[in-house]
């Protein structure tokens, strides 16, 4: 009977050492493997917000430049056709239209 119990010991021991030592190894992988997966998404997450604000930054002077090309594109349609420049004219100093901007 000891010797029954000396040889299941024998086998238990190692294989609870290994299983520790298993579990162990396992979970500072798994710790660091959450650590580059975080960094990395830090890293995505800085990227991603550069890039917004470039678009925005190029969106802006886009729509300025649209802006300023549709105003001189009317003030040239404007000058070249003086009809359409008094007809311009009478609207604002209408009545109506001075009613309106009130």
């Amino acid at each position: 009977m000891r010797e029954a119990l000396t040889t299941i010991l024998i086998a238990i021991v190692p294989a609870m050492l290994s299983y520790f030592a298993a579990t162990y190894k396992s979970r500072k992988e798994l710790e660091i493997v959450k650590m580059q997966n975080q960094n990395e998404l830090d890293r995505i997450e800085r990227q991603s917000k550069a890039e917004v604000e470039k678009l925005e930054r190029e969106l802006e002077a886009q729509a300025k430049l649209y802006e300023s090309n549709a105003q001189t594109d009317i003030a040239k349609d404007l000058m070249m056709n003086p009809k359409q420049l008094m007809e311009m004219l009478e609207i604002i100093e209408s009545p109506t239209f001075k009613k309106l901007m009130k």
